[in-house]
């Protein structure tokens, strides 16, 4: 089993913090100061990177669907639905990283994960903010 000190070496080059368009900024502030633990905890099991990519989109939609609930509770649990989803989305590419295993499929999966779960939280928003499920259509 690697250290952490090792898989941030390996998983987590300069060039994953130095390009613009492929990090989200709770990555470069604390989220990747995390994931190398919950990396460490992935490697041993047989869950691939794509597997851990769809974790993410289940998170991220769980977080939408949460969000449209009543209630003040409902924007807590998101909160940390979407740090679950933060922290996913980096435990993905550092444990391709570290098995060596990267695809077209892998990295388009990625994106549309970025895009399926983005654009259903604004959704998930404008549903609560109209008086949730009970007032669509009426």
């Amino acid at each position: 089993m690697p250290s952490v000190a090792e898989l941030r070496v390996r998983t987590q080059p300069d060039s994953i913090f130095l390009r613009n368009s492929g990090e989200h900024w709770a990555g470069r502030l604390y989220m990747r100061r995390l994931s190398p633990y919950l990396t460490r905890l992935l490697i041993p099991t047989r869950l691939t990177p794509n597997g851990v990519t769809w974790l993410m989109i289940g998170v991220g939609l769980a977080a939408a669907a949460v969000l449209t609930l009543p209630g003040w509770w409902p924007p807590l649990l998101v909160v940390l639905l979407i740090q679950c989803q933060l922290l996913l989305d980096c435990s993905d590419g550092e444990l391709a990283r570290w098995r060596g295993v990267s695809s077209p499929a892998g990295i388009y999966l990625d994106r549309m994960a970025h895009n399926l779960t983005e654009a259903a939280l604004p959704v998930a928003l404008a549903i609560r903010a109209d008086g949730g499920w009970d007032s669509i259509g009426g």
